[in-house]
This record gives C-alpha cells, structure tokens and sequence, in this order.
C-alpha cells in the first residue's frame, strides 16, 4: 500500500478482527458447547466488567487525545503522558479495590455473579484504564505494527484458553478468567515496554483532566443504557436463556462496529488537527467517507448474519437471526454519533454531551415503558429510539458549536436507505437471495453516494493521503 493511512487502517483493521472479532469467529464452537443459559451469564457478566471498568477508568485517555497529543516537543508530550498514566494507574487500582470489597462486605451478591467471578471483575478494574491509555499512545505515534503484534499475540492464547476450556470444561467462570489473563498479559507488556516513568501531574494539572474527562465518563456511562445496559433488563425482563439468545444477535452488531473501528482508530487522534490545518471542509468530507463505509459494513453483515446464524449455530439459536437487524441498527447510530460530535469536543463542552444522552435516556425509557409486555423486542426497539434520538440531538449541538459543510440531505438520505436495507434483511428469504443481496445492496449504497456527489471514489484515496500527512505534521 502506497499511501500510510491505508496501511495503518489495514493492521488496525486485521488487529481489531482478530481481537474482537475472535467472538464472532469461535461463535459456533462456543454455541456447541454451551446452552444459552450460559451463554447469557457469560454476557451479563461481560457487561458488567465493562461497566465498571469505564466508570472507574473516568475516560482518562481521551486526556491523552485532546491535551498531550497535540503537544509538539517530544520529551514534553512522554512527561505529561507519565503523569496521566501514573494517575490513571493509582485511581483505577484504588477504586477496583475498593469496590470490590464494598461489593463483599454488603453480603448481597448478585445471583448471576458468583464470588469468583467478583473477583475477576475487581482485577478487570484495577489495569483496563492504564491499559487503554498504553493502547492509544500507541495509535497516536503510528505504532501500527506493535500494536498488531500485540493483537495477534493475545488473540493466539486466548484461542488456546478457549479450546481447551470448551473440550475439557465447559465453564462460564473459567472462560471469563481465560480472558482477563490475556488483557492482563497486553497490560503488563505495554507497562514495561512503554516509556512511561512513574510520576504524578500537578493537582491542578490533575483536576484539568478530570474536568475534561469526567463529563465524558458520565456521558457515556449515560449513553451505556442505549448500548450495554440492555443485558440487564433481558435478563431481568426475561432470563438468561433469552438473553443468551440475544448475545448471539448482538455479535453481529458487535462486528459492525469492529469493521470501523479502523477508519475511527485512524481518524480520531487526528481529527482536531486536521481541522486546524486544513479546514472544515476536509473534516466534513472525511465524516461523510466514514459513514458510508459504516452503512456499508452494516447492510452487508445483516444479510452475512442471516446466512451464518442459520448454516452454522444450533437450531436453539436459531430465533438471533430475528434480532439481528435492530441490533445492527442500534450500533449504526451509535458509531454516526461518535463521528459527528466533533463540533461539541472541539469547543471542549463536554458536559453538552451528558446533557444529550440524559434526554436520549428519557425517550428510550418512555418507549420502553410503554410497550414492555412485548418483552425483547420493546426493549430493542426503545433503545433504538433512543439512539436515533442520540444522533440528531449532538449532530444538532455539534453543528451549532462547528459549522461543517455537510452535504446533509445526500448524507441523511444515505442513513435512510441504509436503515431500510438493513431491516429488509431480516425476512426469511431463500439462501440464494440473501446472498445475492448481501453482494448488490451494498454496491447501491455505494453508487447512491456516487450519484448524489457525496462521495468521489477518485478522489477518496487522495483524501486520506492528505489527511494522514497533515495529522503526521
């Protein structure tokens, strides 16, 4: 590949797949070998790690993007990073614990958690912060290559944990544990290998980034109720089993958003200086590259879903392929918003973006309440509700905040078809028209996006070229 923001984009893109994805690809082997029932413990549990994990971590990473990679000299932007790092260490290491031993002094466990597992997730805590700040340094000095290495490392152990798991023990427990011992493994390489010196920011260096990023962690801790919180009113409307089944829906929406994460892995670090030195308008024009590519991926793997649900689970799981299109849909909205809200990051009013979740929360309660008796469905679709709701509210805020020149009635047009795609491919159809459709509804987003001058293929491949040279200044 010629140009680096393609060949970077290409091992996040193969790291990203692997290391996520791996969910997707031992999906059949792990719905062989486990019932539904542990399938939705092992996602409640999962969840719940992650929910705690971003609530302690108080998004301190993004301190990383915003403050300390636009810093030019080099042995100032290593010092600043070793401050946050060492603080995000030592806050995430002393909230884990404490909130494990709170979690057991109460004496009222949750059922679906054993005390195990408790303990598990209170490691998980201690180092997912740190680990996510050595993760973006990485990314933001184009370390493409260790971070690949890296990926494939973790995913070659956690494959092997997971066989030998399932052809020997089938347990829910030691499955969870086989994964923290690989993100553990990614943590303590990363912390001896990075040039990160132990060191403490100054308190009001401190209390800076929390004020940056402290809206950020309560934003998305709102926004987890649109994308994560569900687990737990399936599992509380309903059981495990359906929750289970729904997990399996889930991956493919999951898969969705690993597909773009690369153009993200790619785009984010770089976006504020882009904006500064080359304009608005190559900002717009890189948004509107990325979501097309993002309705893309998502109309082919709702079709692609259809087909691998029903050739390669067991019949029990066969009911996901239902679920899949409003699930998928959910994360296209999801990832829409976190392109366009670069306008409310840019004027640093973060506390706009909790302010937006909170009313998307509301809407998505008030569906939901009134059509519960429909059980899953109502929760699904309420969710999506409420990220739809998301989307418009910020690309609203984002747009008052920076004025991008979008083309925003091509752009909008395009999520509509796309919407409309993705619904059409969850009708039972005979496997020879999923797969021609899972070939030809994409290409006519694409030519749509052709037509309608929002995009120009020609000119797509210069555009990131151009982008890439000006975030490496």
């Amino acid at each position: 590949m010629v140009s680096n923001p393609l060949k970077n984009m290409s091992l996040y893109a193969v790291s990203l797949f692997l290391m996520k994805g791996i969910s997707l690809f031992t999906l059949p082997l792990m719905a062989h070998y486990l019932s539904p029932v542990q399938l939705g413990q092992l996602e409640f549990i999962g969840i719940t790690a992650v929910f705690f994990s971003m609530v302690i971590g108080l998004a301190m990473h993004e301190n990383l993007y915003r403050f300390i990679g636009t810093i030019d000299c080099h042995d100032t932007q290593k010092r600043k990073a070793s401050e946050l790092y060492t603080a995000t260490l030592l806050i995430s290491s002393g909230l884990g614990i404490a909130c494990f031993t709170l979690y057991n002094l109460i004496g009222a466990p949750i059922e679906s958690i054993s005390e195990s597992q408790s303990f598990l997730i209170g490691i998980v805590l201690c180092y997912e912060a740190p680990l996510a700040i050595g993760l973006a340094w990485l990314r933001l000095h184009n370390q493409a290559m260790l971070f690949f290495k890296l990926c494939v490392t973790t995913v070659i152990v956690q494959v092997a944990l997971l066989v030998m798991i399932l052809f020997y023990r089938p347990d829910v427990t030691l499955i969870f544990a086989a994964n923290i011992i690989c993100t553990l493994g990614q943590f303590l390489f990363l912390h001896v290998y990075l040039p990160f010196s132990i060191r403490l920011p100054s308190r009001e260096q401190l209390q800076s980034y929390l004020r940056y990023s402290s809206p950020l962690m309560l934003s998305a801790m709102v926004a987890f109720a649109l994308s994560g919180a569900e687990r737990w009113f399936i599992a509380g409307y309903t059981d495990l089993e359906t929750l289970g089944i729904y997990a399996i829906a889930a991956k493919f929406a999951l898969g969705v958003g690993i597909m773009i994460q690369p153009f993200h892995m790619w785009w984010m670090p770089r976006r504020f200086q882009v904006q500064q030195t080359q304009g608005n308008l190559a900002v717009a024009k890189t948004i509107q590259q990325g979501a097309l590519l993002l309705c893309v991926i998502a109309v082919a793997l709702s079709w692609a879903s259809q087909l691998f649900i029903t050739l390669a689970l067991p019949a029990n799981y066969h009911q996901a392929a239902q679920l899949v299109a409003i699930t998928v849909l959910i994360m296209v909205f999801k990832e829409l918003t976190e392109m366009i809200n670069i306008g409310i990051l840019h004027a640093k009013q973060t506390t706009k973006l909790l302010s937006i979740n909170l009313v998307a929360i509301v809407i998505a309660f008030i569906v939901g309440a009134l059509t519960i008796e429909h059980g899953v469905y109502a929760i699904l679709v309420a969710l999506l509700c409420g990220q739809v709701s998301r989307f418009l509210f910020a690309l609203i805020m984002s747009q008052r905040l920076l004025p991008l020149p979008y083309h925003t009635g091509a752009t909008l047009g395009l999520i509509a078809l796309s919407s409309l795609l993705v619904i059409s491919g969850s009708f039972e159809q005979p496997q020879s028209v999923t797969l021609l459709m899972f070939v030809l509804q994409p290409l006519a987003l694409i030519a749509y996006a052709q037509r309608v001058n929002l995009i120009d293929i020609k000119q797509v491949r210069k555009q990131f070229s151009t982008t890439a040279a000006a975030g490496e200044k």
